[in-house]
């Protein structure tokens, strides 16, 4: 098997930090979260002592060797420091970001593949709420769900979808099958991701913990910052389990049907992410060109995200 990074795209609260993790779960792959932000800072906290690797070492020095080597070479540089390591899987959400990652790679030889994790309106909702932002900012949390989808699949070319609700109700099948369509191994307990000392970058927290062993001190920690970011709690009992709430319906419905009315061709996003499903034995036989942004909206997107990242450079590099 050749060398291969794979990009796992998501909305925020989507699943892609524990699904990243899990297909990583392999003596021959490698977990790096969120590493855009190692390069391309957008907040103090990705430049905080306390944004460490994810093995809980503080004296690992991985990243820093990453960040020295540039981030033209961060791949490369993963790959000749771990040289046991055949794939990389990266949860940096970022469309552009990846859309740049991806020609890099290309240039370079190495693979790039694509997988998406998604949850309906109606569920995406229920996270925003259980966090108190389902109402914030006129709804723009919310209103995220297709503008993301949409800029994913104008940017990405080929890709496969995870159904967030049938990766929890049917774990094996649907991983087996993602791993079958990314080419990579599939082994009888690869969902058991914290069986495997991580070095990954940044991540939600409730995904992150279950690295953790129950009531040790960076548990506590953990959950302490869970706590502190008003985030929902973990219960003791579903620590390293997979767990799905049906959404409130009563609560969310009112804003899902808000945003389909302000949304042109709504109903397709669901169509077009069903139809790119893992569990598929091949890619769709038809496009949806409704949901592509057209190219001066992705030349727009791209100045902004430029502009956006040497701005976080300027104030927050070190």
């Amino acid at each position: 098997m050749g060398k291969k990074v794979i990009f796992v795209g998501g909305t925020s609260y989507s699943g892609s930090t524990f699904f990243h993790l899990t297909l990583a779960n392999d003596p021959k792959g490698f977990a790096v979260g969120e590493v855009k932000h190692l390069f391309r800072p957008t907040t103090a906290w990705h430049v905080s002592p306390d944004w460490m690797c994810g093995c809980e070492d503080p004296d690992c020095r991985l990243w820093e060797r990453v960040r020295r080597n540039g981030e033209a070479h961060l791949y490369e540089t993963i790959f000749d420091i771990h040289p046991e390591v055949d794939f990389i899987v990266v949860s940096s959400k970022n469309i552009v970001w990846i859309d740049g990652q991806t020609d890099r790679l290309a240039r370079q030889g190495i693979e790039a593949r694509h997988v998406a994790i998604w949850k309906t309106p109606a569920e995406f909702a229920h996270s925003l709420h259980k966090r108190n932002l389902l109402q914030k900012k006129n709804g723009a949390e919310l209103a995220n769900w297709p503008r993301y989808y949409s800029t994913f699949y104008s940017f990405v070319p080929a890709f496969r979808t995870v159904k967030y609700a049938s990766y929890m109700h049917q774990q094996s099948q649907v991983l087996e099958s993602a791993c079958e369509r990314l080419d990579i191994p599939y082994f009888a307990g690869k969902e058991a991701f914290w069986q495997k000392r991580h070095h990954v970058l940044g991540g939600n927290p409730s995904a992150r913990i279950h690295l953790l062993e129950k009531k040790s001190d960076q548990y506590e920690g953990v959950m302490d910052s869970i706590r502190n970011l008003g985030q929902p709690g973990i219960a003791a009992d579903t620590h390293r389990q997979l767990y799905y709430e049906n959404p409130d319906e009563q609560v969310v419905q009112i804003h899902v049907d808000k945003l389909r009315r302000e949304t042109p061709h709504f109903d397709m996003f669901e169509e077009m992410l069903t139809a790119h499903d893992v569990v598929r034995a091949g890619p769709p036989d038809r496009e949806w060109p409704e949901l592509r942004l057209g190219p001066i909206e992705m030349r727009l997107r791209r100045l902004r995200q430029l502009r956006r990242d040497g701005m976080g450079k300027l104030k927050y590099s070190r």
